[in-house]
């Protein structure tokens, strides 16, 4: 099934990702179905990744408003994240990783 807002994709469409080196679609199916359930203009995709530098250089490139990123990119993450340590959670920085 193809999501709603993928058949409609507008300026306006809210674009969520998740970020993994070996993606799956279980994610997209479920936030998929979610985000038409409830009407909102917004889509997931599963995007494969193998860098920290590779998630954020595509964070920058396309207007994503949130996403996941799998593991061992989670904990690489943060040291690209290193200049922003100071304001990140201090379970964060004991932990190296994260989940919203």
């Amino acid at each position: 099934m193809v999501p709603k807002a993928m058949r409609a994709l507008t300026a306006e469409t809210e674009l969520y990702c998740s970020f993994s080196a070996n993606p799956g679609r279980f994610g997209a199916t479920v936030f998929n179905a979610l985000f038409e359930h409830h009407g909102l203009n917004a889509l997931y995709l599963p995007r494969r990744a193998t860098s920290a530098a590779e998630v954020i250089s595509l964070v920058r490139k396309f207007p994503v408003r949130g996403c996941a990123i799998s593991m061992p990119l989670k904990t690489a993450i943060l040291d690209e994240l290193d200049p922003a340590r100071d304001t990140l959670d201090p379970l964060v920085t004991a932990t190296r990783s994260t989940n919203t």
